[in-house]
């Protein structure tokens, strides 16, 4: 019995560090508005492939685990992703149920999310 309570109690630290590991390493919520961001030039928006889909599928999870405050866990909807010099992509999503709000992620050419900042106005 205590050699099963030690285990449980090793499985669950083990859980709790992980997660604040995810929680730590998340991007950072940018200060201001993602209208300071760069807005794609004509012929700048990428099409989605297998490298912008893992960048997607990198922000929703990252989203996930530290999402904006004011939005709780909002359902992302990816909208576009544009290229941005000299090779870090930006994703734009829409938040469910927030007709106006938009967010911006900014993430490294190997899709790793480095922040993110929410606009309004509609994206």
């Amino acid at each position: 019995m205590k050699r099963v309570l030690v285990s449980v109690s090793v499985l669950l630290l083990l859980v709790v560090l992980f997660a604040g590991y995810l929680r730590v390493t998340a991007a950072p919520i940018l200060d201001g508005n993602a209208q300071d961001v760069m807005q794609p030039k004509p012929g700048d928006e990428l099409s989605v492939d297998e490298k912008i889909l893992r960048a997607i599928c990198r922000a929703e999870f990252d989203y996930f685990v530290y999402p904006v405050p004011r939005f709780g866990r909002s359902k992302l909807v990816f909208v576009r992703a544009w290229i941005c010099p000299p090779n870090d992509i930006y994703l734009e999503f829409g938040i469910e149920g927030e007709a106006e709000d938009y967010l911006i992620y900014r993430c490294t050419a190997g899709g790793r999310p480095l922040w993110k900042a929410v606009g309004s106005g509609g994206a």
